[in-house]
């Protein structure tokens, strides 16, 4: 029952880490946390930090809310639609690109599902995928651009690849530290079931 206990603790405690929430900003911030807080004007995310807060975001801040279960929730439609409207865009080419691949960049999964494994089995060989994948830049076959952006604008496109690198980097180390924690946690639990089982006998 013990042995049973702890293990179910330890999955409860991976499963945290991995149910994260993404609010993307009208600045372009990408903002990681948990929900806990939706009222009609804002929401507020808890974040972890030296000490759990909840920090409150007016909707009128917010471009999207990306929930971890894959749901996507669009705060400012007219901002989203001048983005993918070359013709009505007021960014500039480069800032253009940026915003693009903050809301339509998923070419990193690949990568971070890789380290995510590689971490969570044998955590220092993780990291030599983690190193490869982070310091690797996006290839253009992996970006997602919307219909109409202006592909032929070459500060548009220095944008959004530099910006898709590092989403991809900090996506790749992130996977890392969770496949690293879960089999920490996991180390822990089997070291204390083995203290146990010893000293009953």
């Amino acid at each position: 029952m013990k042995r049973f206990l702890l293990l179910l603790i330890s999955l409860s405690l991976g499963s945290y880490l991995l149910a994260q929430d993404l609010v993307i900003t009208r600045a372009g911030d990408s903002l990681w946390g948990k929900v806990k807080v939706v009222t009609a004007d804002s929401i507020g995310l808890e974040s972890d930090g030296n000490f759990v807060s909840i920090q409150m975001f007016h909707k009128d801040m917010l471009n999207r809310l990306e929930y971890a279960n894959g749901v996507m929730v669009a705060f400012n439609e007219t901002i989203i639609s001048t983005a993918k409207d070359t013709a009505g865009s007021s960014l500039p080419g480069y800032d253009h690109g940026v915003r693009d691949a903050e809301m339509y960049y998923k070419g990193y999964r690949t990568a971070g599902t890789t380290t995510l494994i590689s971490s969570l089995f044998f955590p220092l060989f993780g990291l030599i995928p983690a190193i490869a994948c982070s310091t690797t830049p996006p290839s253009p076959q992996s970006f997602s651009i919307p219909q109409n952006a202006p592909i032929s604008d070459s500060s548009y496109m220095r944008g959004y690849q530099e910006q898709a690198k590092v989403i991809k980097k900090k996506k790749v180390w992130k996977n890392y530290a969770v496949g690293a924690g879960v089999a920490a946690s996991l180390k822990v639990v089997a070291l204390v079931v083995m203290i146990t089982t010893l000293n009953s006998l």
